[in-house]
């Protein structure tokens, strides 16, 4: 099941995009900036896999416990 996806620029930043919904139909989605400078980058490109600039890819629900800011 895809959360949104992630797509890397030219200067590496990884952009996610994306959405969630309640089980009361409330709907939200948001776009995450991560240049390759910040603290979580590692993190990121690691869960949403191999990534290069142009490219986007798919982004699996991280686990429950993980919270990403």
């Amino acid at each position: 099941m895809s959360i949104g996806i992630a797509k890397m620029d030219q200067q590496r930043t990884i952009i996610l995009e994306l959405r969630a919904e309640t089980a009361e139909g409330d709907r939200g989605c948001a776009q995450l900036k991560y240049p390759s400078q910040h603290p979580q980058y590692d993190a990121i490109l690691a869960h949403v896999g191999e990534l290069s600039p142009g490219q986007w890819i798919e982004v699996e629900p991280w686990p429950d416990e993980m919270y990403v800011a």
